[in-house]
């Protein structure tokens, strides 16, 4: 039930605005209807554009210039210390040990943690003991979950994790905007087209898999489309396009069936699924893998395919190829889904009454 009582919570985040897909899609998008609740979030940003061009580019000026948004961070946090909650979205300050959470605590401050992703296991890209523990320092996600008075997990798994550290732990599934994410009724096409979605540091899922798929491919003509990987590949019948922000719906709605293969490891099963949720928002059916959360999301046969084994990717997508006609009614259920549990409305309730802490 929505309360006229007015709270005002700063949120803190580690990259730009509208560039993290996870960060997009929590805080940024329940901001909006946060305020329909009377719960006004400040946010704080802890990177820029500038910042993430020169980690990208291994530009050795990073380590200053990082240093120089952590003093611009600590000053800003300082200036909103009137308000008395404060949000840390995952490692809000990318790396560096927990100065800015523990501050917080010492003052008096409540601390809201939320995170999405494995992150206390590091990262599948880098885990060189040096970087991992006192550069990035991954141990502190352990200490910022002790002192946290409510943690906001994305998934089952993560929850399990946190419970250890702390008793006070509540799951807030990732969610789509169903205003902007539109369903599409799909046309049938003579070459359906399979496609992958993501980012340059998830783009190892679909290249690894990618063999299997033209293996597929040679067997049943379809089209194949890869939106996010720098994959750089000289078939006519494989697209590979740069996601931006702008044209992120006008992509993914080129795509007939999604896919989203993945290991069976730590970090994968603290993934929050968002991949599919896209896809089944938009109307696309998905063959994914069974790992993690993705069992929750996908019902078999009614809105996707779970795979369990490498065998199953060619029997499932096959049953999309030779019967096109099942694409709109699973991509109608599909929808369905997303709406009744991952959608900002279905949760917003829930997430406005634990943040009044």
């Amino acid at each position: 039930m929505k309360t006229n009582n007015k709270i005002y919570i700063t949120c803190l985040l580690p990259y730009p605005i509208g560039t993290v897909p996870g960060q997009r899609f929590r805080w940024e998008q329940w901001e909006t209807l946060l305020k329909k609740e009377n719960i006004f979030l400040k946010k704080i940003f802890f990177s820029n554009n500038f910042f993430i061009n020169l980690k990208n580019n291994g530009n050795i000026f990073v380590i200053f210039y990082y240093f120089y948004l952590y003093l611009r961070f600590f000053i800003s946090v300082l200036f909103n210390c009137k308000n008395r909650t404060f949000v840390i979205f995952r490692n809000c300050t990318i790396g560096g040990p927990p100065i800015v959470e523990i501050f917080l605590k010492i003052i008096g401050k409540k601390l809201i943690f939320d995170f999405d992703d494995a992150i206390q296991y590091g990262s599948e890209n880098n885990n060189n003991w040096f970087f991992s523990n006192l550069v990035r320092c991954d141990w502190k996600i352990k200490t910022i979950i002790k002192i946290s008075n409510l943690v906001i997990a994305g998934n089952k798994n993560l929850k399990k994790f946190a419970c250890k550290f702390n008793k006070n732990v509540k799951i807030i599934p990732t969610t789509i905007d169903l205003n902007k994410y539109k369903f599409v009724k799909k046309n049938r096409r003579k070459n359906l087209t399979i496609g992958w979605s993501g980012s340059s540091s998830t783009s190892k899922y679909i290249e690894n898999f990618l063999p299997t798929l033209i293996k597929i491919q040679r067997k049943k003509r379809f089209k194949i489309l890869i939106i996010g990987s720098k994959l750089n590949i000289k078939n006519k019948d494989i697209n590979c396009l740069e996601w931006s922000l702008k044209n992120e719906l006008k992509y993914l709605n080129q795509i007939d069936v999604g896919l989203m293969p993945l290991p069976n490891n730590l970090w994968t099963r603290g993934k929050c699924g968002l991949k599919i949720l896209q896809y089944l928002s938009v109307g696309i059916p998905s063959v994914v893998s069974n790992v993690g959360i993705n069992s929750q999301i996908i019902v078999n046969g009614k809105n996707g395919y779970l795979i369990n084994n490498k065998s199953q990717w060619e029997t499932y997508l096959k049953k999309f190829l030779n019967n096109p006609k099942m694409i709109s009614k699973m991509g109608s259920y599909g929808r369905k889904v997303v709406r009744k549990k991952f959608s900002d409305f279905a949760i917003m309730n829930r997430l406005a009454s634990i943040l009044r802490i």
